[in-house]
């Protein structure tokens, strides 16, 4: 196990470990798996020895959670919609809520966690792009098309079940 990987030489001894048969867990920051090429690459580990040495990818991000003592529905506005790159028509089966603020959160509207994630597993195809140097938006859709759940669509979801609000995952993820 590595701790985190920060500069080229730890980066190293991760993939040549994983290289010699030894299964490496490790952490590196990265705001999505894809950034995750990005950073080796940044710290000059070559492409085919990266995609030998991985296997998948996982980016994570806890979302607050709206307060069940004091949640309450409500309606966003067309315009917090279009700000967080919503359709309204796609959306109107949401169930929108927010937190009015309770002593159970601390006035918060919040009380509690959960984790959304994105698991990229590398298939022979991505592998290819990846030594290729593809552009990540390539690689990005061959992914999405193989099923990949992006961090977005996990946060999505939980809004739509009532759990969290548009202006948390708005502030822990991308809006695409």
């Amino acid at each position: 196990m590595v701790g985190e990987i920060r500069d080229p030489d730890t980066a190293q001894i991760a993939v040549q470990s994983a290289l010699t048969g030894h299964l490496v867990f490790t952490t590196i920051h990265a705001n999505n798996v894809f950034d995750v090429i990005g950073r080796f690459t940044q710290m000059e580990i070559d492409p085919y020895s990266l995609v030998s040495a991985l296997n998948a990818v996982l980016a994570q991000r806890l979302i607050r959670l709206v307060c069940a003592s004091c949640s309450s529905h409500y309606t966003p506005s067309e315009e917090e919609l279009e700000a967080s790159g919503l359709d309204p028509q796609q959306v109107a089966h949401y169930h929108f809520v927010h937190g009015k603020g309770c002593g159970h959160c601390r006035g918060t509207g919040y009380r509690g966690r959960s984790a959304i994630a994105e698991l990229l597993h590398l298939d022979d195809e991505l592998r290819q792009m990846i030594v290729e140097r593809q552009p990540i938006s390539k690689i990005k859709a061959h992914a999405c098309k193989r099923g990949l759940r992006l961090l977005r669509e996990s946060a999505l979801e939980l809004v739509q079940q009532g759990r969290t609000t548009l202006e948390e995952i708005n502030r822990v993820t991308f809006i695409s």
